[in-house]
């Protein structure tokens, strides 16, 4: 089975005075980093799922809004990405 490697843009940017993280999927999911419940990570990591299931292996890039200015959460979730990227990439396919 040949597989499609995509990335999938994640915004980081500030909204009304709150911070978001888009994870651009072809329904975008938008997660206010100020209020995150578990429900909303889990959408997204069920996106990622139905995704490799499908066959088609994603990673994320993550892309900072110009005007963005919290540095602690730009380093967390630039981490964070990197991981979720790592772990991605550990799957085997078949």
């Amino acid at each position: 089975m040949m597989q499609e490697t995509d990335k999938i843009v994640v915004d980081l940017k500030i909204e009304e005075e709150n911070d978001f993280l888009i994870f651009n999927f072809d329904n975008p999911i938008k997660l206010n980093l100020n209020t995150c419940s578990n429900d909303d990570l889990k959408k997204v990591f069920c996106e990622v799922l139905k995704l490799i299931v499908e066959g088609n292996k994603k990673t994320f890039k993550l892309e900072v809004a110009q005007d963005y200015t919290k540095e602690l959460f730009k380093d967390v979730f630039t981490e964070y990405i990197k991981i979720i990227n790592e772990e991605i990439n550990k799957i085997k396919y078949e």
